[in-house]
């Protein structure tokens, strides 16, 4: 298997300074940007748009590896130790693959269940997406929610059916509003429940009919699979190490994940990585801080500028954010006030 071969010299590169002129890929292995240089003290310089850097607070020396194949049975187990974080992944290779897929299971590790079941999804998606035969999310550091969906299919205007279905819509409510005002009539009642449970049939119908056409459509762009056992792990490396544990909050200076890995698991930690979006990462309480302090509206990732969205820093805590330090600062000069008064 070519794979494993690039994949031994891949994470032997990691571990000392790269030769001046990396060997090539194999032709069926996936096409990775070549390890960052190591300066004298053999700490990896990290590129800003190179996504298979391994981090600012990379190191050489401290970085472990052991990669286990047996071939009868497909199992390829990686493991991986930097410091006190380690981890332990398996991937069982069938015997057609690579037109059936590996089973990826992240077995000893030093990660918490969120950051676990984060690293999981993360490898299985993209399995899933080599095996349709899409590489093109490989090239992503990250692979978000909203990437998985996209089909890479630029919005188009509404269509004559969607206009119909409007149209529809508006009708259905205001039938409903006209019942409404008639609610005490035990008939107008019953029709009411009868429209409700018509028109909830019919979404359902629809909903399904348009997931059909959806699997459909996207089995016709599907090509043939490709080989993603090495880009599983090299995933792995970017994903985990690369992103968090040798990486730095750029809003503190501070290492991302703590050198006692079992902090992680305390409850309420500030010092939490929690990533946006765009896939940069930060510490719980430093990107509470930042989006605590005015401005409020327009915040920006610090990393790459675009727009700042978070799962629980997101719109509506901003505002409440707004309005206790609203509070604060009138109580502040109400204070100063009186203050002033007494002298």
């Amino acid at each position: 298997m070519g794979e494993l071969s690039e994949l031994r010299k891949y994470l032997a590169s990691l571990s000392s300074p790269p030769a001046p002129t990396p060997a090539p890929l194999a032709p069926d292995a996936p096409i990775v940007s070549s390890p960052p240089e190591c300066n004298e003290s053999g700490k990896r310089r990290h590129a800003a748009n190179d996504c298979a850097g391994m981090g600012d607070a990379w190191d050489c020396a401290l970085f472990k590896h052991e990669l286990k194949v047996k071939e009868r049975s497909g199992v390829v187990r990686v493991l991986i130790r930097y410091e006190a974080h380690h981890l332990e992944a398996v991937l069982r290779v069938p015997p057609r693959y690579p037109v059936d897929p590996p089973a990826f299971a992240l077995k000893k590790h030093s990660l918490d269940g969120r950051l676990e079941a984060s690293l999981t999804a993360a490898v299985n998606t993209l399995i899933r997406r080599f095996n349709d035969g899409h590489t093109d999310m490989y090239k992503l550091p990250w692979l978000r929610e909203h990437q998985e969906e996209s089909d890479g299919i630029a919005p188009s205007g509404p269509s004559v059916s969607d206009l119909h279905q409007f149209r529809h819509d508006m009708q259905f409510l205001k039938t409903v509003k006209e019942l409404n005002a008639h609610s005490d009539d035990k008939k107008v009642r019953q029709h009411k429940k009868y429209l409700l449970k018509k028109e909830a049939q019919k979404e359902l119908s629809l909903l399904a009919l348009e997931q059909q056409q959806q699997q459909t459509s996207f089995r016709e762009a599907t090509q043939d699979p490709k080989p993603s056992v090495f880009a599983s792990v090299h995933l792995l490396l970017t994903k985990f190490f690369a992103d968090l544990v040798c990486r730095l909050c750029t809003m503190c200076g501070g290492r991302l994940l703590p050198a006692d890995p079992s902090a992680l698991r305390q409850p309420k930690y500030p010092l939490y990585p929690e990533d946006l979006t765009c896939g940069h990462w930060f510490h719980d309480s430093c990107l509470k801080d930042y989006v605590c302090k005015p401005p409020f509206h327009g915040k920006t990732c610090p990393d790459c500028g675009e727009s700042l969205n978070h799962r629980k820093y997101n719109a509506q805590y901003t505002e409440k954010a707004e309005k206790r330090w609203a509070v604060k600062q009138a109580k502040r000069r109400e204070l100063e006030d009186i203050m002033e008064f007494l002298d």
